[in-house]
């Protein structure tokens, strides 16, 4: 989960994984780690009014981008707070 201390503290070009990542191993011990990997593409906004909320502009790929704020923070992490190196 980002919190809006993390947030404020991404600078452009940062990465960050979307929802789950996942790692499977196969049959003959081959190893696929998949996760979805996302680029902060601008400065973090924050409000004076509204001392909780905050925003990210986030990109996916070429042509797909979006905002990371108080209400799908959730849905993302920090690499170095990733589940699979705790494996």
């Amino acid at each position: 989960m980002i919190t809006k201390e993390d947030a404020l503290n991404l600078k452009y070009r940062d990465e960050l994984h979307f929802k789950e990542c996942r790692k499977k191993v196969g049959p003959r011990d081959g190893v696929k780690i998949t996760n979805t990997i996302v680029r902060v593409n601008g400065k973090t906004k924050t409000w004076k009014r509204d001392l909780n909320r905050f925003e990210v502009p986030i990109s996916h790929g070429l042509y797909d981008h979006g905002y990371i704020d108080e209400r799908n923070a959730y849905d993302f992490h920090l690499p170095k707070d990733c589940p699979l190196l705790k494996e």
